[in-house]
């Protein structure tokens, strides 16, 4: 297989919402696999799948196998969705019996030689600077960010803050589009990682 990662895990949203797994083997004109679809009311659901990966396209039929609890109705399963720039695959999925909506799903590889051959991590680089009480505005905080780009090739770093008592991440960016709505905050924490 050369186009495509083999393992990817990510949301459904629709009818049905959960956490779904798609394991896939063989070139990429003809893949099979496994998905595993956990609804957050139905439970998990095994599907056996036939897919192709063209031109960035992701196209799957899926087919219930193992055993269904009796008061839990599925049907054939179609997936259609496309690679992201951003390396993720967004799309759409339907059954034969009417449910469908939209699905994200981010590769995620393991490959377990090389993490039994794997040396420590090396450090090149790490820098923690620590202030005390600031007070900080939006715009500052842009500014802050940017200033810290400036020394890596990376181009976004990663912020974390608490949110109404959850922590949250997300890639400088987009936490720039929404830190004018957000109140506030009392930790912050920027992180930029690079090879």
């Amino acid at each position: 297989m050369t186009g495509i990662s083999r393992n990817w895990n990510g949301k459904v949203f629709g009818t049905n919402t959960g956490n779904v797994s798609l394991a896939l083997r063989g070139e990429d004109d003809a893949l099979t696999g496994t998905i595993r679809l956990s609804d957050d009311r139905f439970g998990v659901v095994v599907y056996d799948a036939a897919a192709t990966f063209n031109g960035g396209t992701l196209t799957l039929t899926g087919k219930p196998a193992g055993e269904i609890p009796e008061e839990v109705q599925v049907g054939e399963l179609t997936v259609s969705g496309a690679l992201t720039a951003e390396g993720r695959i967004d799309g759409e999925w339907s059954t034969t019996i009417g449910t469908g909506g939209t699905f994200q799903l981010w590769p995620h590889s393991l490959d377990t030689r090389a993490v039994a051959n794997a040396t420590s991590p090396e450090q090149s680089n790490i820098s923690v600077r620590t202030v005390g009480a600031v007070r900080l505005y939006a715009d500052d905080v842009r500014r802050l960010i940017d200033q810290i780009l400036k020394e890596f090739t990376e181009t976004r770093a990663v912020v974390t803050f608490n949110d109404k008592g959850n922590e949250k991440n997300l890639y400088s960016h987009d936490f720039s589009l929404i830190l004018n709505d957000l109140p506030e905050m009392r930790y912050l924490k920027i992180s930029v990682q690079e090879h």
